[in-house]
């Protein structure tokens, strides 16, 4: 069976201003319905709910999506759960001597996840990803601006807090977190809003 399947109500545009000249015309493929209908994308087993918009031009091919779904399992436990997820990819080729790659932004919410002996994670969290793989800078995906630098780049903020039990010492750790590649090769870490609490078991 085939690794990834695409299902749901489908529609095609192509946007040409004349077939007869050998321009490579634009090509939509709209997956979702705009009243209410999502498509479904199966990766490994493992299904994604959404509308899905992808749109091929003659530097790049760009997917939206919106209202993202997630369930990631292993066997019948579930690994994950991802909802409420909107997000601007692009598919790039090479221009300007430099190397394609994929670059995207996303936001999405963690609102469930594994159960960790002695870790417990606040939910819902709400994640913020931009990055970028090739070596030019993108400043937009499909007129939507997202100034990325030129990768390898990448960028993943949000707010979560920690909580520990036995057997760990009883602790809470809250916070908004950053990480951000450097073209250093180091990872910039910024930290804000931290708070923490240590229970030592004294009396």
């Amino acid at each position: 069976s085939s690794a990834i399947s695409l299902s749901g109500p489908t529609s095609v545009q192509i946007h040409s201003g004349n077939f007869f000249t050998g321009a490579t015309p634009d090509i939509s493929v709209q997956v979702g319905d705009p009243h209410g209908l999502s498509g479904s994308l199966t990766v490994l087993g493992q299904t994604i709910s959404g509308d899905f918009t992808f749109e091929k031009t003659p530097t790049e091919t760009d997917l939206t999506v919106s209202n993202l779904s997630l369930s990631l399992n292993a066997g019948a436990t579930q690994v994950l759960h991802i909802s409420g997820a909107n997000g601007e990819f692009a598919l790039l080729s090479g221009s300007s001597g430099g190397s394609g790659g994929l670059a995207g932004t996303a936001s999405l919410t963690i609102d469930g996840g594994a159960a960790i002996s002695g870790l417990a994670i606040g939910f819902p969290t709400t994640v913020n990803l931009a990055f970028n793989t090739s070596s030019n800078p993108v400043t937009t995906i499909n007129g939507t601006e997202v100034d990325l630098p030129a990768g390898s780049y990448f960028r993943v903020s949000g707010h979560t807090s920690l909580t520990l039990s036995s057997p760990f010492p009883a602790a809470s750790l809250t916070g908004d977190f950053v990480f951000e590649s450097k073209s250093s090769g180091d990872v910039a870490v910024g930290v804000a809003n931290l708070g923490f609490s240590l229970d030592n078991g004294s009396t």
